[in-house]
């Protein structure tokens, strides 16, 4: 927890003490402009009744240096009333509310020899007055003198003094007790609130925003559910060679700069990542969240991955990062994609102790061998019939029928497509 300076009542980081002073000013901001907005009707209505009376010349100064600040501070941009509000209000309050209680002490004594005026005063500027403990004690003390001098030649008891002080002594405290406090409740909401945001952001890197959203607003059930979506599996070409002779530490290297470039564009299409394995990457359109045409968006984002792998080898090209492959004869990073569209369960799926968001059904099997597939035609994409029929007028007659396949569990050859 941040630090508090027991006597100031300031964090003693200036950081976290600048960034509480800019929350506490958005409680404090319409209150300060009342209280200006207040002033400037009670100092004018004063300034009009001494040029019209001809009284003290003293007080009409005060009302006038008030009057003046006061629309100063209105006139100023809100960070400038936040930074000199206290001041003006300290500075004002120490210099005319002694002035003003001997320039009118018979008026202001009480029956019971109190001074109502600057007792008064002292009382707002504990109490009410929206100004931190630093400012309020001191100014708070000058107006209380006031008070107490004005007793000087009363018949009070020496007791009542006593009693005034110890309300005095007891009106600081509080000040300072809830100054403390309030830093306190400011620096634990700030922690939980920073580990929440740890703890999303953390999250969300693991499973994406759409997910991560949803595992937090259903408390991580994800109860699983039948969805028709789009599935993709894109996988390097010879990674496997490719890595052969490289650190593990560059291999991650390669490996992240790769699915750094490829999650900007599944994003983009309204993809969700399910999972890497190795260098192959898992993509399910239309779950968690539905997306509309999601068959025709994983081509677009299939098509749009493979001219992001060309920006990535122009790159690696410029920083001779491909010579961990082109020495080994191969000339660019190519990746193969598979897509199919179908049926599948998608939920939280594991152990009680350990769950993973994921997608069972045909479909996944039969967008893998698509992506090996690519291997047997000399492809880059390939798709399933299913996506081929759903796809708009522009990729439907780009696309062109690739061969067929033999898959596990169909009587009959299915038909590839690739683009």
């Amino acid at each position: 927890m941040n630090e508090i300076n027991k006597l100031s009542c300031k964090f003693e980081n200036p950081e976290v003490e600048e960034k509480f002073l800019e929350f506490d000013w958005k409680s404090k901001s319409k209150s300060v402009k009342i209280g200006l907005y207040f002033i400037l009707v009670i100092l004018g209505g004063s300034i009009g009744a001494e040029f019209l009376e001809r009284t003290s010349n003293s007080n009409l100064a005060g009302f006038i240096f008030g009057f003046v600040g006061a629309a100063v501070l209105l006139k100023a941009t809100d960070n400038f009333r936040r930074r000199y509000f206290e001041r003006f209000f300290s500075i004002y309050l120490s210099f005319m509310v002694p002035l003003n209680s001997y320039l009118n002490a018979d008026i202001y004594r009480l029956d019971y020899d109190l001074p109502a005026f600057p007792f008064l005063i002292t009382i707002i500027i504990l109490k009410i007055l929206p100004i931190s403990f630093l400012w309020a004690s001191p100014t708070a003390f000058v107006c209380f003198l006031s008070a107490m001098l004005l007793l000087e030649h009363s018949k009070m008891e020496p007791q009542m003094y006593l009693f005034y002080i110890v309300i005095f002594i007891f009106l600081v405290f509080d000040k300072w007790r809830n100054e403390i406090s309030t830093r306190n409740d400011y620096s634990k909401n700030v922690t939980i609130e920073d580990t929440r945001l740890l703890m999303y952001e953390t999250l969300k890197r693991y499973f994406g925003e759409i997910l991560s959203n949803q595992i937090l607003s259903e408390k991580g059930k994800l109860s699983g559910q039948i969805k028709w979506v789009s599935v993709a599996f894109t996988d390097i070409s010879s990674y496997s060679t490719i890595i052969e002779n490289m650190s593990p530490k560059v291999a991650v290297k390669l490996l992240n700069q790769y699915f750094s470039k490829m999650h900007d564009v599944i994003e983009k299409h309204g993809g969700h990542i399910l999972n890497y394995i190795g260098d192959s990457i898992m993509i399910v359109f239309g779950a968690p969240d539905d997306v509309d045409d999601h068959e025709l968006k994983a081509v677009k984002c299939a098509i749009e991955m493979n001219e992001a792998l060309k920006s990535l080898n122009k790159e690696w090209e410029e920083s001779e990062f491909s010579r961990f492959w082109k020495n080994h004869g191969i000339e660019k990073v190519t990746a193969r994609t598979g897509i199919h569209s179908g049926s599948v369960i998608a939920g939280n799926i594991g152990s009680d102790r350990m769950l993973q968001y994921s997608t069972i059904g045909d479909v996944v099997n039969i967008a893998s061998r698509l992506e090996k597939a690519n291997k047997e035609f000399g492809t880059d994409i390939c798709f399933s019939h299913e996506i081929y029929i759903n796809l708009k007028k522009e990729l439907h007659e780009n696309a062109s029928l690739s061969g067929e396949i033999k898959l596990k569990g169909r009587s009959s050859p299915s038909k590839v497509y690739s683009i």
